[in-house]
């Protein structure tokens, strides 16, 4: 009989241990995922992980300004070349003058030219100082 009280004894301990055993890894599980579930809830979790985030919006913006001020820069080279050869100075390095009064307004025609009158010529690399001695219409 004592063998067999022994042999409950053990058993209900053995059971005993079982089940604590069981309790304590459900504990253990449930603590594991209590604690994952705080951690994204940390402040400093979610200040580093904005944070990550607004460095690489940053770096995304930096890249796209810097593509569209290349794309703006060609842009604007191009505009300026086309802007230089019809300019003043390209259209007189190609021959042509411009004629002025005394008063330094633009002839356009010889119905703004009397015979006597000093006239101003602009050309590429100076001016030439003349007087109009007849006018041929």
């Amino acid at each position: 009989m004592v063998d067999r009280f022994e042999s409950v004894v053990l058993r209900l301990e053995q059971l005993a241990q079982s089940s604590l055993a069981a309790s304590l890894h459900a504990l253990s599980l449930r603590i594991a995922s209590r604690s994952e579930f705080l951690a994204t809830k940390r402040p400093h979790a979610l200040v580093q992980a904005r944070q990550k985030r607004t460095l690489n919006i940053q770096s995304s913006l930096s890249n796209a300004m810097q593509l569209c001020l290349t794309r703006l820069a060609s842009s604007l080279g191009s505009v300026e070349s086309r802007l230089e050869s019809i300019g003043p100075m390209e259209v007189l390095r190609r021959g042509y003058s411009l004629t002025q009064d005394s008063s330094g307004k633009v002839i356009r025609s010889i119905k703004n030219v009397r015979e006597g009158e000093q006239l101003r010529t602009v050309l590429a690399d100076g001016t030439i100082e003349s007087t109009v001695e007849c006018v041929h219409e």
